[in-house]
């Protein structure tokens, strides 16, 4: 084989198999707490502190694999009525079973029954306000 043929193999073998990049779809799902729920609907904003019982750092949302999860939040209601002591304040627990494709959003939602200054952390509960379609696109090399 002369030079010119084997730099000829070499640049169909690349070509082929040689270092590119694409993105495809990955099944996954995804847990939210970027959009601002409607007050008019007493939901307000939280923000996510674990998820399966891990630290997270805040990010807009999280890709998960489908299946169920335990998320974690802190409130952040602010509803003008609202009167509760700090030791009132916390976090909360939702167990959510995710199917792929989808985006789940969280929410607080504020107990507007409750007379003030409230008494214990049932003045606001973890609600998912809003579902949506979502897909992951992951990189994918070819090594």
């Amino acid at each position: 084989m002369n030079l010119r043929q084997t730099v000829f193999f070499f640049f169909i073998f690349v070509g082929l198999f040689g270092c590119s990049s694409s993105q495809r779809e990955q099944p996954c799902s995804s847990v939210a707490s970027y959009l601002v729920p409607p007050e008019s609907d007493d939901l307000y904003s939280v923000m996510i502190t674990h998820i399966d019982g891990k630290a997270v750092l805040a990010q807009a949302f999280y890709a998960l694999p489908a299946g169920e999860h335990k998320v974690t939040v802190a409130e952040l209601v602010s509803a003008p009525s609202l009167v509760v002591p700090l030791k009132f304040r916390g976090t909360k627990t939702i167990t959510i079973i995710m199917d792929a494709g989808s985006r789940y959003h969280l929410a607080a939602k504020f107990n507007t029954t409750l007379s003030m200054p409230a008494t214990s952390a049932d003045f606001w509960r973890l609600v998912v306000w809003k579902q949506e379609t979502f897909s992951c696109l992951i990189e994918h090399t070819n090594i």
